[in-house]
């Protein structure tokens, strides 16, 4: 838990530091950056406070240099991982 805090972290201060800049490579790294940290903060917590952690995702999400496609990476990844929750990792666990 610890580590994947840290990372998280370290996420969102790149986030931070990186919003001024501005073009076509910083829409993209907001984006990817966004969902790295929305999925770190999931794995960090085990799923277990999916409305916390996607909202302050995007509470970060907020201040980035592009905010929509921020905004729109933590929804999808926090709705997609609050989708998959609970479900068989793979083919042989599940239950027929």
């Amino acid at each position: 838990m610890r580590i994947e805090l840290a990372a998280a972290a370290a996420i969102a201060a790149q986030i931070l530091w990186l919003s001024s800049v501005a073009g076509p490579l910083a829409t993209v790294f907001n984006f990817l950056a966004c969902a790295a940290l929305t999925l770190l903060l999931w794995m960090a917590t085990r799923g277990r406070r999916p409305l916390a952690v996607t909202a302050g995702a995007f509470c970060l999400a907020l201040f980035a240099a592009d905010p929509l496609a921020a905004a729109v990476a933590v929804l999808l990844t926090g709705g997609t991982l609050y989708v998959l929750q609970g479900r068989p990792a793979c083919a042989a666990s599940s239950q027929r």
